[in-house]
């Protein structure tokens, strides 16, 4: 008996060990797979890295292969006036070759007229809006991968056969209609769908321009009788539109350091702060998230107002590269300028967009950063007035009441509290003529190397002055003109204002200038007052 406890005893424990044996053996090979997919996950890493670094060292070998020739070029545009013109539309050439996020800083740097000169930015300031799209197999594929293969059941369809009605920089927008009952009712998850899954095969087609083969798939929108649709506008973000900003913004930086470090001169500028400061613009242009809330906020801000309008996105639609938001109709404003109308219409229209943009800057500290006349249309509303009633003919007094529609609120600054009593300071220097003030509010609000402060003031005092004296009260004093000479003379003495500023001023001016060509009395020194002693 006792032999065979013991035997029992024995044979437990070669099982019980031959257990400990197979577990050891098993999580070791846990511990060897799992060491061996971190290594593949790493190496996989390292693989992707050195691609990214490599495609980087490539793209600083194209854009110095093009902007090298313009830089040796570049004393000749001081020979003449011909010459530099050539040399200029040679800047714009390479430019627009070089690609979406290099246009783009070019139509920032053109809106920092007190870094660059007046001539530069208003050469800059040409560079195309429009660009080639991207094509429909490529929006297919973005659609399916934002909200399923049912995409089609929330689209009915996009109008002119899938072709988009104008495509940027950053990306393209369509028409299309879509059935309200099914939109998704929750909104969507900012952390989900936050860049493109698998999409490396979808981009090669499109880099070799095999999408373009592939026929439009979407259904035919058949508007009428169709119950509950309504139209959208779907804008859709270009391919590898975020890879290629970090890759651009890497060179840039390179850029702005070397330039600094080969001249000192140059360090007024802060370069490489303007270089961040581009890309704050930017990250708002390769990320929806952020024009949809843009939007949302300018809604509220106008909530009171039936004269403006903002479109409104659709939240549980809304991803980084895609955008859903309700389409407008109208005239861009630029049509008004030419079209024979009522004088009052275009006045009307003139004191609302000046009014818009008082209320962004000095009321709200929220203003479009991008606020050219591309971005704003014009809906017509028709009032009948009824004035009196005679026996059978009632006699209506019809007037026409604009809308004001503001589009692409991607792009937005604010100004900090100094920034914002500097503003006020200046503009009230301004309308008392005391250019020596602004001279020492520039000054005050601003990185500078300016080494004779005194002919500083007195080139503000003459500038100031000069544009005061040709009326003898404000109206009609050009700010666009008084503005340009300002930021001149602030170049001159290596003066360099903040680049919210700098936007808000230039969006000031836009707007004068536009309001000026449908309104010339309009004086905008005068509207701005209320906003002024509101602050």
């Amino acid at each position: 008996m006792y032999i065979g406890h013991r035997k029992e005893k024995e044979s437990l424990r070669a099982v019980h060990n031959a257990f400990r044996v197979l577990s050891s053996y098993t999580i070791a090979n846990r511990v060897i797979l799992c060491s061996m997919s971190d290594v593949i996950a790493n190496i996989l890493w390292i693989v992707a890295a050195m691609w990214d670094f490599i495609q980087t060292i490539l793209r600083g070998i194209q854009l110095t292969c093009t902007f090298t020739p313009l830089v040796i070029l570049y004393p000749l545009t001081k020979m003449n006036r011909n010459i530099r013109h050539i040399w200029y539309n040679m800047l714009l050439i390479g430019i627009n070759f070089s690609g979406p996020i290099i246009i783009k800083f070019g139509q920032w740097a053109s809106t920092r007229r007190d870094i660059f000169s007046e001539e530069l930015c208003f050469y800059l300031a040409k560079l195309q809006r429009k660009t080639t799209p991207h094509s429909w197999y490529y929006t297919e594929k973005c659609l399916e991968n934002a909200y399923g293969s049912k995409w089609k059941d929330i689209f009915v369809g996009f109008d002119n056969r899938g072709q988009p009605i104008g495509s940027g920089c950053c990306a393209q927008v369509y028409k299309a209609w879509i059935k309200k009952e099914n939109i998704p009712k929750c909104s969507s998850n900012k952390e989900q769908h936050m860049e493109l899954k698998n999409f490396s095969f979808v981009e090669v087609m499109e880099m070799l321009g095999l999408g373009y083969f592939t026929t439009y798939s979407g259904k035919t929108a058949f508007h009428q009788g169709m119950g509950n649709v309504i139209p959208v506008a779907v804008k859709v973000q270009h391919p590898q539109m975020e890879k290629r900003f970090r890759q651009d913004l890497n060179i840039l930086k390179f850029l702005a350091n070397t330039i600094t470090w080969l001249l000192p001169s140059l360090r007024w500028l802060s370069l490489c702060e303007c270089v961040d400061d581009f890309s704050q613009v930017m990250k708002s242009q390769v990320n929806f998230f952020t024009e949809a809330e843009n939007l949302k906020q300018f809604a509220d801000h106008f909530k009171n107002s039936s004269s403006i309008q903002f479109p409104t996105p659709f939240d549980s639609l809304t991803r980084s590269y895609i955008l859903i938001e309700t389409f407008e109709e109208g005239k861009h404003i630029d049509d008004f300028i030419a079209l024979d109308l009522n004088k009052q219409t275009k006045k009307d229209l003139a004191v609302l967009g000046v009014n818009t943009v008082l209320k962004m800057v000095f009321e709200d500290n929220f203003f479009h950063g991008d606020l050219h006349p591309g971005n704003m249309l014009v809906q017509e509303k028709i009032i009948s007035n009824h004035l009196w009633k005679m026996p059978f003919h009632p006699v209506f007094k019809t007037t026409m009441e604009p809308t004001l529609v503001i589009l692409d609120c991607g792009i937005v600054a604010s100004l900090d509290e100094r920034g914002k009593k500097c503003l006020k300071d200046v503009f009230a220097a301004v309308a008392r003529a005391d250019g020596e003030r602004v001279a020492e509010l520039f000054l005050l609000h601003s990185n500078h190397e300016c080494h004779d402060i005194q002919s500083f003031k007195e080139a503000m005092k003459e500038i100031v002055e000069k544009a005061l004296s040709k009326q003898v009260t404000l109206h009609q004093v050009d700010v666009s003109v008084l503005m340009n000479s300002l930021f001149s003379t602030m170049i001159t003495h290596k003066v360099k204002v903040d680049s919210s500023f700098s936007s808000v001023i230039l969006a000031i001016m836009v707007i004068e200038g536009l309001g000026r060509s449908l309104d010339p009395s309009i004086d905008i020194l005068e509207r701005a007052k209320p906003f002024l002693f509101a602050l």
